[in-house]
């Protein structure tokens, strides 16, 4: 007797790959009238990403201008719109030729880009353990909670990069592979080489997280 298939792989035999709507309409489909409400709604939804993705990219890349770690040009600030014009400029021309890969191919072919944000959670989570037992005396409660929390963030957001790497439905591929590596890359080459680039100029840069940025 053949056993049945798990429904991430029914559905991916049919094309589709599952997501948290997915999910969700499957939980609810006896009711169809909350299934229309919450499709509907969901598609709100997307609003709120613009936080995680339009307004949070060009704030990171602002930060690590703001911290020497990428070309201080980045930073500016426009004073009459009162936001880092240059970082949105340059988030835009990146973002430009992924929305036509995703057009040509299928949205599918970025999707496990995902593992990127994951795999940032999950060293988050390793950064709370190391420094919540290397600072337990300074912290007191705090310390404790960090490691906790560590302990919870890190095997969970292990786990999830796991699924979106290695399970098929996922959709991984050689361009996500390529474009994660080389962030993956210059993420990790970017402190070593500021730290080199501004200590020929006499500066400390890893003064700089060791201080709160000014307001």
């Amino acid at each position: 007797m053949q056993a049945p298939i798990p429904w991430p792989g029914a559905l991916y035999g049919m094309g589709v790959v599952p997501n948290m709507l997915t999910i969700a309409t499957i939980a609810i489909r006896d009711n169809v009238a909350l299934m229309w409400v919450m499709n509907l709604t969901f598609a709100v939804w997307y609003l709120a990403s613009l936080q995680q993705t339009i307004l949070s990219i060009s704030r990171y890349i602002l930060g690590m201008s703001f911290d020497r770690l990428i070309p201080v040009q980045l930073a500016h600030v426009s004073d009459r719109f009162h936001s880092p014009t240059v970082a949105l400029l340059l988030s835009f021309i990146v973002a430009i030729p992924m929305v036509f890969i995703a057009d040509i191919t299928n949205w599918t072919s970025l999707y496990t880009t995902t593992a990127l944000g994951s795999v940032f959670f999950a060293f988050i989570g390793i950064t709370a353990i190391i420094y919540g037992w290397k600072k337990r005396k300074q912290l007191g409660g705090t310390g404790p909670a960090l490691i906790v929390s560590g302990l919870l963030v890190t095997p969970f957001m292990l786990y999830v990069t796991y699924q979106l790497l290695a399970l098929p439905f996922y959709g991984i591929n050689n361009l996500s592979w390529a474009i994660m590596l080389f962030l993956w890359i210059l993420g990790a080459l970017l402190y070593p080489i500021g730290k080199w680039y501004y200590g020929k100029k006499g500066l400390n840069l890893s003064l700089v997280f060791k201080e709160l940025p000014p307001e």
